[in-house]
């Protein structure tokens, strides 16, 4: 009898795919007028609204806007490891994309979600507003959001250093720096 697979729920941009990193180096290349040749990205200065790389309200919305540009689905590559770690735990683990997406953008997602990870994903789920209380049930829910963990019956993993993780909240069960500390807790889990 083949057991069911644990539900392993994983958030898209700056857990996935390096999209912030992505959008500040296009937005770099826009400005390249104004910058300097020692910029650097440091995630963990990253607010989510991309300060303090983007510093006037204008590209703040530019930053915002790159969601709805096919180019910068063109852009995004997985993060280091991320594919490498999916390999290992699609076996034991019904793998789904959940992230937040409008209709306007929503084919692009798809589409890049496909094209970066293809077999590797089981499911793909697209809801309105995480904050809305709308989450899918996992066993394991992986998010650079502690805002966006709200089930709490699931084992929650924060992705990543940025500026804008709260690693200190309640709903955040362990602090992943990387992929590779994703897979050496899960695989103790």
């Amino acid at each position: 009898m083949k057991r069911e697979k644990l539900k392993l729920v994983i958030d898209y941009d700056n857990t996935m795919v390096n999209s912030s990193r992505t959008i500040i180096n296009k937005l770099c290349w826009k400005n390249r007028h104004d910058r300097d040749n020692s910029f650097s990205y440091d995630p963990k200065k990253l607010q989510w609204d991309f300060s303090p790389y983007a510093k006037t309200e204008e590209d703040k919305l530019w930053c915002v806007n790159q969601f709805n540009e096919q180019s910068f689905y063109d852009d995004l590559e997985p993060m280091r490891n991320c594919k490498e770690v999916l390999k290992k735990l699609h076996d034991k683990y019904e793998i789904i994309v959940c992230s937040n997406r409008s209709s306007s953008n929503a084919e692009m997602f798809l589409m890049s979600v496909h094209n970066l990870f293809g077999d590797l994903i089981d499911k793909i789920i697209i809801v309105d507003d995480f904050n809305k209380g709308e989450y899918i049930k996992a066993n394991i829910r992986i998010d650079d959001r502690a805002d966006c963990m709200n089930d709490e019956e699931s084992i929650n993993i924060l992705f990543g250093e940025y500026g804008y993780s709260d690693s200190k909240s309640d709903n955040v069960d362990y602090v992943a720096k990387d992929w590779n500390e994703v897979f050496k807790f899960i695989k103790n889990y």
